[in-house]
């Protein structure tokens, strides 16, 4: 099995700013979060808040602790603190 298909969330990825790597227990701040077309109000409210990532699943959406969202490297605009 390749390392792309094992769905582990111990796996590190790159941020959209800054290309530091990214695990569980890290603290980032959104910069912007994709609100698809103004309609997801969650998402605009959690630019420029510092959350803690809680897992990261196996198509590489980084869920948070203090929220039921999760940010789509590529698409959201985020970084490490």
């Amino acid at each position: 099995m390749s390392e792309a298909n094992t769905g582990t969330s111990k796996k590190s990825y790159q941020s959209v700013k800054g290309g530091n790597a990214t695990k569980p227990g890290d603290k980032i701040k959104i910069i912007r979060m994709d609100d698809v077309d103004g309609k997801d109000w969650q998402a605009r409210e959690l630019n420029g808040q510092t959350l803690t990532i809680s897992f990261i699943d196996s198509a590489g959406q980084i869920h948070l602790e203090e929220t039921g969202l999760a940010l789509i490297p590529g698409v959201d605009d985020f970084m490490p603190v």
